[in-house]
């Protein structure tokens, strides 16, 4: 039995009222990037006497309870870490190296003791 196919007249369905940008020649000019650097001139400098001041941790908080376990002199394991924080190792580890050594410019110590790792801040050399 051959296959019988409706076709819709187009004129009567309906359209939306959809606004359709001009085709343009080039690219956005918005959108363009510049991959020539800055200039020393056109660029932001810090002046020295706009470096931020050390921020206060708050008391209590995760950021600061690390910070007291690390001041311990027999140090603290990383899985004392990740108990006190509720975090996984990698996120500890992290944010040993990005907080604790980058940011805060902390002299962090590491040593492996009878097979585990332990972590401390040491006296600045």
């Amino acid at each position: 039995m051959p296959r019988v196919v409706k076709k819709t007249n187009s004129s009567k369905v309906a359209k939306s009222p959809i606004q359709v940008k001009s085709k343009s020649t080039g690219p956005d000019p918005s959108l363009s990037l510049s991959l020539t650097p800055k200039s020393p001139s056109t660029a932001k400098l810090a002046k020295p006497s706009e470096v931020p001041a050390p921020r206060k941790l708050k008391a209590g908080s995760k950021q600061a309870q690390v910070i007291a376990l690390l001041h311990k002199p027999q140090g603290v394991s990383l899985t004392e870490l990740m108990h006190a924080t509720s975090w996984q190792a990698h996120s500890v580890r992290g944010f040993l190296s990005g907080t604790i050594k980058k940011k805060l410019n902390l002299n962090l110590i590491s040593q492996k003791i009878n097979g585990a790792q332990v972590y401390r801040i040491g006296a600045d050399d």
